[in-house]
């Protein structure tokens, strides 16, 4: 219900702070040796699939700065793709914040109850706050709206969720990570500098990756799948 989407308001008379708070959750993410915490509360986990990083999120939200500000938002539940977003360059390439990526999984997805050629509906959806400090957000830089080293506070509801394949392969972007850093741009099989999760043929073999073996044929190399092999079919 929209009662998870109100504001914020500010701490100025001593009331408790969120750390002291027994109904807050709280998980340390470490990034470049520095653990941040990260704090969230689940109003309501969701009935529906889990969430991963690489996935796709129906979700609805609201974003405020901790003087209720707020910077960011939506009425209706969109499509949001975890893995992140790539338009052909590097420099291109968007994301979700490291703050989302580590807190939306937290919550699961809602259960589609709607009928054909009817709108969406969804019941059990995850509903929830998230506290992201300033170093998985966005850190020294200015962003619309948003100062630089700000905390950022998170309204959620996370309505419906598809494991992603961002460049329809046959391959979900959860296993186009291969070096499993929970990163997708950096992985580039064929050294093209197109991600194997935007590229159609991930070992530049010239068999496109949709039509290759997801599993290893390759009897000098059993663990390597096919479409990982640019050596493999022989030609």
């Amino acid at each position: 219900g929209d009662e998870v989407f109100g504001a914020i308001d500010t701490i100025t008379n001593g009331e408790t702070p969120i750390n002291k708070m027994d109904e807050f959750n709280v998980k340390t993410v470490t990034q470049d040796n520095i653990d941040y915490k990260l704090y969230y509360l689940l109003l309501n986990e969701g009935g529906g699939e889990a969430i991963t990083r690489y996935d796709s999120v129906f979700i609805k939200y609201r974003g405020f700065l901790l003087d209720s500000t707020k910077f960011d938002g939506t009425d209706n539940a969109s499509w949001r793709r975890m893995a992140g977003e790539y338009n052909g360059q590097y420099s291109s390439y968007e994301q979700p914040i490291d703050g989302w990526k580590e807190a939306i999984p937290l919550f699961k997805a809602g259960i589609n109850i709607s009928e054909d050629d009817e709108p969406l509906k969804f019941e059990d959806s995850g509903h929830g706050i998230i506290f992201i400090p300033s170093g998985l957000a966005y850190r020294n830089f200015e962003h619309t709206k948003i100062p630089k080293k700000s905390p950022l506070i998170f309204f959620i509801e996370t309505d419906y969720m598809n494991k992603s394949d961002y460049d329809n392969d046959g391959v979900p972007d959860s296993l186009e990570d291969i070096n499993e850093d929970g990163f997708v741009i950096d992985d580039d099989t064929d050294g093209d500098r197109i991600p194997n999760f935007n590229d159609r043929d991930d070992d530049g073999d010239g068999i496109l990756t949709k039509d290759e073996s997801k599993e290893s044929t390759d009897p000098n190399n059993p663990n390597l799948p096919d479409y990982l092999n640019p050596d493999w079919p022989e030609r």
